[in-house]
């Protein structure tokens, strides 16, 4: 059920979804896919394909995580609890890699790939996660005919704060930065902390009526991978992967 818009808490979420995308997208400024996380590799190694394995490993996450989370989220009447726990545990990746960073493990370049790589895996697996339920959430606690300004809120204050947040990548980086690797470790940092104040605790996600009968994943990975028609609970769990992926 939707809440209505004049009530405390559609203003509760209103205030949450735009403080989650905003703060969001700003813990992606400064670990960048394009920018700053292919220095980072390019600072440990010179193979191209290492640092093309930046993109590589967060697309295979993003999409093989999707696939399974889908498929086993769907009879749950609520569904933020979930994301909050998955992302408890995982957004402090690039904390990790930081703390490592500024305790020396740069002396070891492989040591440090074999590192980051394994929580930039876990981090974009998670947030795969967090992209499914998070849109639920959107849909069942933001009225059809309000989404649209909902977003284009948080929209307009991404553009507006990812300036200050891309001058603060190029400050770092820059020849007035700390030296490497303590120049990663600071974006790293605010990377973490960005994402974990997007996990916001004011959105208050409404019930819903659970599924009673769960498709056999057989019939759904056939179903994702073919096309074909099914039920209208299948008709669910296609709209929901084609919607995200």
């Amino acid at each position: 059920m939707n809440a209505p818009r004049d009530t405390p808490r559609f203003r509760r979420n209103v205030v949450g979804f735009v403080g989650e995308l905003v703060f969001f997208y700003l813990g992606m400024i400064f670990a960048s896919m394009t920018t700053v996380l292919p220095g980072f590799v390019s600072h440990l190694t010179l193979s191209a394909i290492l640092v093309g394995l930046v993109l590589t490993l967060a697309e295979a996450a993003w999409r093989l995580a999707q696939l399974f989370v889908a498929y086993w989220r769907s009879p749950k009447r609520k569904k933020k609890s979930y994301l909050t726990r998955v992302a408890i545990v995982s957004r402090p990746a690039y904390l990790l890699v930081s703390i490592a960073l500024w305790t020396g493990i740069a002396r070891w370049p492989s040591v440090t790939l074999v590192v980051f790589f394994i929580m930039h895996f876990m981090l974009y697996a998670a947030l795969s996660i967090d992209s499914l339920v998070w849109w639920g959430v959107f849909a069942k606690a933001i009225p059809l005919h309000r989404r649209g300004r909902v977003l284009g809120a948080g929209t307009a204050l991404q553009g507006v704060l990812s300036i200050g947040a891309g001058s603060v990548v190029v400050l770092v980086l820059g020849a007035r930065g700390p030296f490497f690797p303590g120049n990663y470790a600071l974006l790293f940092t605010l990377s973490t902390l960005c994402l974990l104040v997007s996990l916001s605790l004011l959105v208050r996600e409404p019930s819903e009526a659970s599924i009673a009968h769960r498709l056999l994943w057989k019939r759904f990975v056939h179903s994702v991978i073919t096309g074909t028609k099914g039920s209208g609970i299948e008709h669910k769990y296609l709209g929901c992967m084609s919607s995200h992926i």
